[in-house]
């Protein structure tokens, strides 16, 4: 009995490893159908199990193809991957149908892949032995070439052949339906189907890809016979003003109309009937602008064709192009305007924050637009825009720069003195306004003294005087404020007289004047000449005594003659009347002082004589003077 029980536990010990290794668990791989030459491809390996697998290890054989990797998933991680074989694991254990990993594989020819000696645990080391597992891989077809080809209509030419890849065929309808079939059950083909046909030349595509990529294409070129008119001829063409010599052949004209026409009517009249006006292009009423006009009249012929014709307007302009300023002004700062002139530069004080520009138009057609932003301390730009009425504008920039508070300029524009030679005027700096008499003289010479000498001052008026005549004098300070001061002129022959007695006067005292300074020189010289002769002879008596005191003389050395000098003016010289075609231009000259200056040696004093032998007798007449010359 005990024989008996041994032999069931030993065979029931025996049955364990085979109920254990028949437990649920497979392996399998997947691998694309077909692959191109020397393409890489990746196949699946997948296991299914109802238990906790954490560990797979294989080794695989390859048929037309080398090994390119082996990357785990699912959370298996590797253990090593080789050109024989893997080892892959997960602690945890995973169960159910899962991909493990990826292995790549560089095709080479048509190919086997299989998986042997493959071995799975699970968690609690149990290990299970599977058969092996294989994948073909077919190599893809390079086969792009068309089994057939044709239409619906007409006939292709030359005949279908799987090596050619042109045809043409001509056809009448306006549509047709393009056929093919494979060369190869990989191949995919587009472009057939029902295609839409235009007048004349269709061309259409039929392209074949292998199974391998690689690609063919076929083109069919199908005529659609055109039998529709190409007229596209006007047989009229006319204008509602003036006059057009039509030909239908000749396509340009040309017209010209006065000022005041602004439109013009354009008829026209098709030839062919089936012919159409292009859109926008048919008979109209069309405005005329000054200058070139350019009105097209465009002809469509049923089968398309288009021609146009076109008539060349020139519409007289009589409009003005003036677009010059005849004035320009500002509310702060100085610019000297010219309408030639389009740019100026200009200084304002701190104080001043916006320009007022005061700016007329030449020509009263003519448009004025002024850009004027607020000024900032620094460079600042105001520009001034002139629009002729022909369009044309002209732009004046005057650059602006706003002083610093620190720099602000002079508002000094005082005049301390007006004087007119030969005229007296009471001059009064508050008083603006004066009269003046003068005889028959073209202009007057006016010395002006101002206050600041940055300030500037301009004279205006002063030349061809007449009876009513206004002289202005105006000064300007450094910052551009400005005064005026007003000589009225009344013209009378008395004055005139008055005039010239005053000029005679002038000249008779300037004459006495200089022969009283030449008087008072010559008397100098002469009185320095007789103490220097005076001493001559006193040294040649004491020569002739054998012993005489002297008393010396005691002269006070002159050193030098008086000077006397005139006056310095700045005049403005009137210039005299010109003659008739001579432009007269003012000359302003200073009038430098004139000196006369005599210089005299100093008399010193004369020499005291000591006792000496006399050689000479003394009889000799002391009174023996030298003639005095007066040099």
């Amino acid at each position: 009995m005990k024989r008996i029980v041994s032999y069931i536990l030993l065979v029931f010990g025996l049955m364990m490893p085979i109920m254990a290794k028949a437990a649920s668990a497979s392996v399998s791989i997947s691998c694309p159908e077909s692959a191109i030459l020397s393409s890489t491809v990746e196949c699946q390996v997948s296991v299914n199990s109802d238990v906790l697998v954490n560990g797979v290890v294989a080794n695989y054989s390859l048929k037309g193809a080398s090994y390119g990797g082996f990357t785990p998933q699912s959370g298996f991680s590797q253990n090593y991957a080789s050109e024989s074989g893997f080892n892959v694991g997960n602690v945890a254990g995973k169960s159910g149908s899962f991909v493990i990993g990826v292995l790549k594989v560089k095709i080479s020819s048509a190919a086997t892949i299989t998986l042997n000696n493959i071995d799975i645990s699970d968690v609690d080391f149990n290990s299970y032995t599977l058969s092996s597992k294989s994948a073909t891989i077919a190599l893809a077809s390079t086969n792009n070439k068309l089994a057939s080809l044709s239409i619906s209509s007409g006939t292709l030419s030359p005949a279908f052949n799987a090596d050619i890849v042109s045809y043409s065929a001509t056809v009448s309808e306006s549509s047709i339906n393009i056929s093919a079939s494979k060369g190869d059950s990989g191949q995919t083909i587009t472009g057939t189907g029902t295609k839409t046909l235009k007048y004349g030349l269709n061309t259409f595509d039929i392209v074949v890809k292998s199974a391998a990529g690689t690609i063919k294409t076929y083109t069919i070129s199908i005529t659609r016979t055109d039998n529709r008119s190409s007229n596209n001829n006007l047989s009229s063409l006319s204008v509602d003003v003036g006059t057009i010599n039509f030909n239908k052949s000749t396509t340009s004209y040309s017209l010209n109309v006065s000022s005041d026409v602004t439109s013009m009517k354009v008829n026209a009249t098709l030839e062919d009937s089936k012919s159409t006006f292009a859109s926008g292009y048919g008979p109209r009423t069309v405005k005329l602008n000054y200058g070139s006009n350019s009105v097209v009249i465009k002809v469509n012929a049923e089968n398309g064709a288009s021609k146009s014709y076109t008539i060349k307007v020139n519409r007289e302009d009589n409009r003005s192009s003036n677009n010059n300023l005849s004035s320009l002004y500002l509310s702060s700062g100085a610019i000297s305007f010219s309408k030639d002139l389009t740019e100026y530069s200009t200084t304002v004080p701190f104080n001043v924050t916006q320009l007022e520009v005061n700016a007329i138009a030449e020509d009263s057609k003519s448009k004025i637009s002024i850009s004027n932003p607020a000024l900032i301390v620094g460079n600042n730009i105001v520009t001034v825009t002139v629009t002729s009425e022909t369009g044309k504008s002209k732009v004046y920039t005057i650059n602006v720069k706003r002083l610093d508070e620190s720099e602000m300029p002079s508002e000094n524009n005082n005049v301390s003195s007006i004087d007119i030679l030969g005229h007296g005027i009471d001059f009064d700096p508050n008083t603006n306004e004066y009269e003046i008499s003068i005889g028959d003289e073209y202009a007057l010479v006016i010395e002006v003294l101002l206050e600041d000498p940055k300030a500037k001052y301009v004279i205006e008026g002063n030349e061809n005087l007449k009876d009513g005549s206004v002289i202005k004098v105006t000064s300007t300070s450094e910052s551009g404020s400005t005064k005026e001061y007003k000589i009225n002129v009344n013209k009378d022959l008395k004055a005139s007289t008055r005039g010239s007695a005053n000029s005679l006067l002038v000249g008779i005292i300037g004459f006495v004047l200089g022969l009283v300074v030449m008087f008072i020189t010559m008397m100098i010289v002469n009185k320095v000449k007789i103490g220097k002769n005076k001493s001559e002879l006193d040294e040649n008596n004491s020569k002739q005594v054998a012993k005489i005191d002297v008393e010396p003389i005691k002269l006070e050395p002159v050193s030098e003659a008086p000077v006397i000098q005139t006056p310095s003016l700045a005049v403005q010289v009137p210039t005299p009347v010109p003659t008739q075609g001579v432009e007269t231009v003012q000359v302003v000259q200073q009038v430098q002082p004139t000196v006369v200056k005599t210089e005299v040696e100093p008399i010193v004093k004369a020499p005291v004589m000591q006792e000496a032998d006399v050689k000479q007798p003394i009889s000799q007449e002391l009174n023996q003077i030298p003639e005095n010359k007066t040099e």
